[in-house]
């Protein structure tokens, strides 16, 4: 009885044992795997900054071809505005003179 007992007290601490190892092992593969994922993240990161830079550019060059653009439309919606007052202003005057 007494070898029983001693015999089921070593088996317990063996499967303990193996427990802990397999424990330790197991910890070690998470490490892995969280060191692999802060990897892919890290890349992430710089191919997110990356396009963000490209984008900046992309927008930086569209506002430098749109600006003279808009200057031009700009100038030209006041050039029009102008000649439709003299329109109406030249229409004005050629009313008062045929009612003189």
């Amino acid at each position: 009885m007494m070898n029983n007992l001693i015999q089921q007290i070593e088996t317990s601490l063996d499967e303990d044992q193996s427990g802990v190892t397999k424990t330790r092992h197991r910890i070690g593969d998470l490490l892995t795997y969280f060191k692999v994922m802060r990897n892919h993240l890290n890349d992430l990161n710089e191919d997110y900054s990356a396009l963000q830079a490209q984008h900046q550019n992309a927008v930086n060059e569209q506002e430098k071809t749109i600006a003279p653009i808009l200057t031009n439309i700009y100038a030209n919606t006041n050039a029009i505005g102008l000649t439709n007052n003299k329109i109406k202003q030249t229409q004005k005057n050629l009313d008062k003179a045929e009612k003189c």
